[in-house]
């Protein structure tokens, strides 16, 4: 079994107590100046669905979903509302037993059309 050098354990314990005490310090700073969170940022948008417990709620297979009949309203597109109907999707409620082909669009929130009215959305244009 090799050995380790007794400098090199403690310039490694130096500097693991170093980085725990920059964030520690760090964190209370943030904590006492009492900063928003929500970074503002139009071009890096964070999906902080824990943040809106009013529009996410937790999903076992998903993850997360959009709460049933609800309207949005977005930080990110201030004056921006989007409905979401019965079944936890963007849009005017849909009859599922219509006999009709569906169209299903996997994607970010350009597929969803976040900022838009749902006849301006990408999903609606294509079915259209």
């Amino acid at each position: 079994m090799k050995k380790i050098d007794p400098a090199l354990a403690v310039k490694l314990i130096i500097a693991i107590i170093s980085v725990v005490l920059f964030l520690s310090i760090t964190e209370g700073i943030v904590r006492l100046l009492d900063l928003d969170p929500f970074f503002q940022n139009r071009f890096f948008v964070l999906n902080r669905a824990l943040d809106y417990p009013e529009i996410f709620k937790k999903d076992h297979d998903l993850f997360w979903r959009f709460r049933p009949d609800n309207d949005v309203t977005s930080k990110f597109f201030i004056g921006k509302t989007c409905h979401i109907n019965s079944l936890g999707l963007h849009g005017p409620d849909i009859n599922i037993k219509k006999d009709r082909p569906r169209l299903l669009a996997l994607g970010n929130s350009c597929t969803f059309g976040w900022g838009l009215n749902y006849e301006q959305s990408y999903i609606r244009q294509l079915g259209t």
